[in-house]
């Protein structure tokens, strides 16, 4: 790896760097939409270890959980708003799941009221 590293210049790390970046963007982004279209269940994603996008980016994905709510359910389960997917370890890391999981099922059932009334 090193000698492959060494024998490209800077303009060709550049590029290669760019390219891995905006891969790894539209992954999110496409993780993002289908979160948000309930194709992808986030809780599915939270135990995903090989997701690099930040927590606060997924639960700002979750359909009627904005930037206030999605900062409580960080808070209560303890996990920084800088923190990634990836970096989820140990009892925060399932605090959040649990979170996670009971507000999407609370919106699902909240909305489920709405159109039957």
């Amino acid at each position: 790896f090193r000698s492959l590293v060494l024998s490209m210049t800077p303009s060709e790390q550049r590029a290669e760097a760019l390219i891995l970046a905006n891969a790894t963007r539209t992954k999110h982004k496409e993780i993002k939409r289908q979160v948000a279209v309930g194709e992808l269940d986030p809780v599915e994603v939270l135990t995903e270890a090989n997701v690099s996008m930040k927590v606060i980016a997924l639960l700002l994905a979750i359909p009627r959980i904005g930037k206030t709510r999605a900062t409580i359910m960080l808070h209560h389960a303890g996990v920084p708003p800088t923190l990634r997917v990836n970096e989820l370890v140990g009892a925060r890391h399932l605090d959040l799941i649990e979170e996670v999981g009971w507000t999407v099922q609370q919106m699902g059932a909240n909305r489920t009221r709405k159109v039957a009334a």
